[in-house]
């Protein structure tokens, strides 16, 4: 729950919860691909 909560602070704004867990979910899969 705290990784969340700190990505959606790191994207500035929160405009909703949904939209950090979406942003934190791609950020997951990019460094899956990278590896």
């Amino acid at each position: 729950v705290q990784r969340k909560f700190q990505m959606i602070e790191g994207m500035g704004a929160p405009k909703d919860l949904f939209d950090g867990e979406l942003f934190y979910a791609v950020t997951f899969v990019r460094k899956n691909i990278e590896k």
